[in-house]
């Protein structure tokens, strides 16, 4: 993928913000990472430029992240926005599924490669969470997170694969997150 990828992450952990930064800057994406260590730097830098991703841990220094995706979809309501945090509550993801066009990328050892590929899915079209419509129920747990669609061709087969393996595996990881709870 040759193109200019901008990312705009956001964590207030230094160690952890320049470790993805390092991994995400040395992939075949080559992204454009400009990192933000509060909510606040990150709104200041998401007004002074255009960026196609926006990835948050679930702390972003000067409030939660839920109320820091509520400032994002006000300025920009079409940016995606991905979180990348080991430890997010059933509770927050739900909320920030409510805000629309939002994923979830569990951040354990060697997550970024995980993390490149949903944002790879997400620049080339692939269906990401748009929010719940008026006769649609928000999901009792994250299982339901984001649809899930299979489109023709052998390529769109293998993405299919690749987002419900994805999919399966936040499933384990929420069910085991809420029997540790």
């Amino acid at each position: 993928m040759g193109r200019g990828v901008r990312l705009l992450l956001v964590d207030s952990d230094s160690d952890r913000r320049s470790q993805t930064q390092t991994t995400l800057d040395e992939t075949d994406l080559s992204p454009t990472v400009t990192a933000a260590p509060t909510s606040d730097r990150a709104m200041a830098q998401l007004r002074s430029g255009s960026f196609d991703c926006i990835v948050a841990a679930l702390d972003v220094g000067t409030e939660d992240v839920v109320s820091f995706l509520s400032r994002v979809r006000e300025y920009d309501d079409s940016v995606p926005f991905i979180l990348f945090a080991a430890d997010a509550s059933t509770e927050i993801v739900r909320d920030l599924y409510e805000l629309s066009r939002t994923d979830y990328v569990m951040a354990v050892p060697g997550a970024e490669r995980t993390l490149l590929d949903r944002i790879v899915d997400l620049l080339d079209g692939s269906p990401m969470n748009e929010g719940p419509t008026q006769s649609q129920e928000l999901p009792a747990s994250v299982s339901g997170f984001g649809p899930v669609l299979e489109l023709p061709g052998a390529d769109s087969r293998l993405r299919y694969r690749r987002r419900r393996d994805r999919v399966q595996s936040r499933q384990r990881c929420v069910r085991n997150s809420v029997r540790l709870r």
